[in-house]
């Protein structure tokens, strides 16, 4: 029985998270779980488990200038992607790449070898270490070759990490269809079990139906169906963490089975730190048990294991609202802006990031615009904050993540955006806070700005 491999650990600089990002979604087609260990841009995230199966550094300036120490590091289960050619020729001079697994990798123009080289190098630190078969790693190749081809990459950010729109929603669902039917089309041509091909097909139906879910439209795919595929996947791959998770999320987002979703949460937390994990656990706790101390606990245990923590951390803060801690809630979305701030200030937020920011400042305004000189002043900063924010989006004037994605433009991504965060209500708060101020030339000021709005919009 061959050797499944369920984890990798991601090892960049924060400036890196492109390469990451496209990196990370390929491991979650293939249901592969990974680890990261981000070089913050003043500190580093730490790993607390090491039972992944190998490191995967990607290699820049940035991260060498961060983390000096990085050839004594590794071990020979170390993967290093260079994407500066000068680098590379440098550790290369002085010996620094012999005998190792490296590969030299033009993002901008090449990533379709970045996807197939990590492959094979991941099978060549297998081969090395074990003497059973190792049929998946041709299912991966094929599923790395359909994931460049039909731009995978561009159809999943949008379906798992973009807000709802009717218009993307049917660019990429006809997208997912041509990937569908083009993985049983390499299925039937392959000699192979098929596992990785079965566990991709379900991955894809289960995140379009919980985008489905998140637009409060029909599902695509029937849930029954899925939960009956994967079920047979978890007998079939028995023990794999990766398939077990895939069934939780199932369970829970697309049945509202919660009691058994909880079960397999609590089996795979025994088992490894996945801070996806206690992050599900704890959107349960919030969302449809309503125990916030509960749902805080999971979120705090999820920001130990996760590179992403605001999110994390902007739960834990509408815990607190919820539960009456206004100013608790407060510090908890200054946290999440000193975070996302710092990605803003080095060009790797996202608009969706950007959208958590400008709704933290938000969320901080209408929490201290109150009748108290001090507070109201506290609020108008946050307001301003949230204004700049969005100017931002509007103008494109910092670079977000969403450049790298081919098929969708990002002018296109940041009207989209533009929708859900309210301009004029924005407007509103800031005239009634600069009012309480009895700041009247600045209170005129967003008045004018509201009727000039509402003049265009007629």
């Amino acid at each position: 029985m061959a050797k499944w491999i369920e984890s990798v650990c991601l090892q960049y600089n924060v400036t890196d998270r492109r390469i990451e990002l496209y990196l990370r979604q390929f491991f979650q087609l293939i249901g592969v779980y990974t680890y990261e260990q981000r070089v913050e841009v003043k500190n580093e995230s730490n790993i607390t488990s090491s039972d992944y199966f190998a490191d995967i550094v990607i290699l820049s300036a940035k991260y060498i200038q961060n983390h000096g120490q990085f050839l004594e590091d590794y071990s020979e289960n170390t993967i290093w992607i260079v994407e500066d050619k000068r680098v590379y020729e440098i550790l290369d001079e002085v010996g620094a790449l012999e005998n190792k697994n490296v590969f030299l990798c033009d993002f901008k123009c090449g990533r379709e070898k970045l996807i197939l080289n990590l492959i094979e190098c991941l099978e060549n630190i297998y081969v090395r270490e074990n003497t059973e078969e190792y049929p998946f790693f041709d299912e991966w190749k094929i599923l790395g070759k359909i994931y460049i081809n039909e731009n995978m990459f561009d159809h999943m950010y949008l379906c798992e990490h973009f807000i709802p729109d009717d218009k993307l929603f049917l660019a990429f669902s006809e997208g997912y269809s041509d990937v569908v039917d083009e993985i049983l089309k390499k299925w039937k041509e392959s000699s192979t079990k098929g596992l990785y091909f079965r566990y991709a097909i379900i991955y894809i139906a289960y995140s379009i139906n919980a985008y489905c879910k998140r637009n409060n439209d029909t599902y695509i795919y029937n849930t029954n169906n899925l939960n009956e595929l994967v079920m047979s996947l978890v007998s079939d791959i028995k023990n794999n963490r990766n398939v077990m998770l895939l069934q939780a999320k199932i369970k829970n987002d697309l049945l509202n089975d919660t009691e058994s979703a909880k079960i397999i949460y609590e089996e795979l937390k025994g088992k490894v730190n996945w801070g996806e994990i206690y992050y599900d656990l704890g959107q349960i706790s919030e969302q449809k048990e309503h125990d916030y101390l509960k749902a805080m606990r999971y979120y705090q245990e999820s920001i130990k294991h996760l590179s992403e923590k605001s999110y994390s951390i902007y739960r834990i803060a509408k815990c607190w609202y919820k539960m009456g801690e206004k100013m608790k809630a407060v510090s908890a979305w200054q946290e999440v802006i000193i975070l996302l701030n710092a990605y803003c200030q080095v060009g790797s937020m996202s608009l969706l990031e950007g959208r958590c920011l400008y709704k933290s400042a938000m969320e901080i305004g209408d929490m201290l615009c109150i009748e108290d000189k001090r507070s109201c002043e506290a609020a108008l900063t946050s307001y301003k904050l949230a204004e700049m924010i969005y100017d931002m989006i509007e103008k494109n004037s910092v670079l977000f993540l969403e450049d790298i994605l081919e098929k969708y433009s990002l002018n296109e991504l940041r009207d989209v955006m533009k929708k859900t965060l309210n301009r004029m209500e924005l407007q509103k708060k800031s005239y009634y806070a600069h009012i309480l101020q009895k700041e009247n030339k600045e209170a005129r000021e967003y008045l004018e700005k509201m009727r000039k709005k509402e003049t265009e919009e007629e």
